[in-house]
Formats: C-alpha cells, sequence, structure tokens
C-alpha cells in the first residue's frame, strides 16, 4: 500500500504488512503498527525469509478486525510457518495492527 492508499480491510492491511516484512520495509511496519502497541526496538534481524501468506480467517465490525494467517518459509530444508492471530483497530479511516497471539 503506498502512502496514499490506506488499507479498506485488516485483511488488506495484514497483506501489505506481510509484504513489508519480505522486502524489508520496517518504516511501513512501524507505520502500521499502532504507537501504543509497536515495540520501540523493533528490527527485521534474524527472521527468516517468508515465501508465503495463507490468510486462514479474517472478520471485522466498523472498527475493530481480526485476522488469522500462516507465513511460511523454509528452514533446514523443511517447510514450516508461522501461525499468528492478529487484532486490528481503525482509527480515523486508517487500520492499524495492534498485537497477535502466535499459535
Amino acid at each position: 500500500m503506498s502512502d496514499r492508499t490506506l488499507a479498506q480491510t485488516p485483511e488488506q492491511l495484514m497483506r501489505s504488512r506481510y509484504t513489508a516484512y519480505v522486502i524489508g520495509d520496517l518504516p511501513y511496519i512501524r507505520k502500521t503498527w499502532h504507537r501504543d502497541y509497536c515495540p520501540p526496538d523493533l528490527s527485521l534481524e534474524g527472521l527468516p525469509e517468508f515465501i508465503r501468506l495463507q490468510i486462514v480467517s479474517h472478520s471485522h465490525s466498523n472498527n475493530r478486525g481480526y485476522v488469522h494467517f500462516r507465513a511460511f518459509y523454509y528452514t533446514q530444508d523443511e517447510l514450516t510457518w508461522m501461525e499468528e492471530q492478529s487484532q486490528f483497530v481503525k482509527l480515523s479511516e486508517c487500520w492499524l495492527y495492534t498485537t497477535g497471539e502466535v499459535k
């Protein structure tokens, strides 16, 4: 998502944040993370090279949303994934990531 394009749903925001993780766009990740929840020492070092995103489920109301996803990557030549139930909030027409429960 460019600066001029706002995600219309939490799912759209999740997809754009996944892309930001893949290409290493830390400023975008910070920008789309609610400031009350974003870790001050956020770093992309040590993350695996993600190869695919699977949206398992998603829902949203007027100002709250949820996205359950799996992000796939290889470790020691074996395909594995990280799974999370992410929470989002909508502030002033802008969806923001708040927290996630890793499964």
